[in-house]
Order: C-alpha cells, then sequence, then structure tokens
C-alpha cells in the first residue's frame, strides 16, 4: 500500500499545476484517467454532484472549479474543468472508492491538505464554531 500510495502521490504532483496566483490546481480530464474513468460524461456526473456541494455552502464555484470552454457551433461549451485543492478533495470523494486508485487518492487527500484549513475555506468559520 506504501508503494501505491508514493506512486499515485507522484502521478498527482506530476500533473499538479500553478496559476498566476500561485495556487494548485489539476486539469480534470487528466485526473480521470488515474482514477479508473475511461468516459468523461461519467466523471463530469462527479464534478457536478462536488460542484453542487460547493453551491450548498454559498461559495464562488469557479475559484474551485475553473470551466475550460471550447467552440461548438459557434456557442461556447464547457469541455473540461480546472480544479482547485478544494474541487479536487470534493471531486476524489465523490469517486468510487471501490477504484482501488481512488481509495489510494482519498487518503492522499487526507494527508496532503491540512483538514482544518479545508474545513474553514468551505465552511464560514462562525458556522464551525456554532454548530458542532
Amino acid at each position: 500500500m506504501e508503494e501505491e500510495f508514493k506512486k499515485l502521490s507522484k502521478e498527482l504532483e506530476k500533473i499538479k499545476y500553478v496559476n498566476i496566483s500561485d495556487q494548485d490546481y489539476w486539469d480534470a480530464k487528466e485526473l480521470m484517467s488515474i482514477f479508473g474513468y475511461k468516459n468523461w460524461e461519467e466523471f463530469l456526473k462527479i464534478i457536478n454532484r462536488s460542484y453542487k456541494t460547493i453551491r450548498k455552502f454559498g461559495k464562488v464555484c469557479d475559484i474551485y472549479f475553473k470551466p475550460i470552454y471550447k467552440k461548438v457551433d459557434s456557442k461556447r461549451v464547457i469541455d473540461n474543468y480546472n480544479l482547485g485543492k478544494v474541487g479536487l478533495a470534493l471531486t476524489i470523494m465523490n469517486c468510487n472508492s471501490n477504484n482501488r486508485n481512488v481509495a489510494i487518492a482519498q487518503c492522499y487527500i487526507a494527508s496532503k491538505f491540512d483538514l482544518m484549513l479545508f474545513l474553514e475555506e468551505l465552511y464560514d468559520i462562525d458556522y464551525l464554531i456554532y454548530n458542532f
């Protein structure tokens, strides 16, 4: 398991990008193959479920799920997403954990990201203090 964790960790680090604001992000289409998804529409359902989670907390989703557009018949359509740390974490949590790489990635997220910072970013701090 430790070797698999290191291998997946290296794969995720290899496809990590940094934007001009010095924030990490991952390309959703690159992630889907790592997690064993062959069909973009299937993986997009997972992203949409994660996106809805962020919206329930009144957060601006484009920070965590930045849509990438392409032109189709003179219309702009979403072709991909760049996932910030929170977007990546929620997407991994929504993937099928029966897939070994997903289960390992869930452990990766737990070890790599500071859980308290993640919660502070996702929730208002007042919500955390008064509702636990």
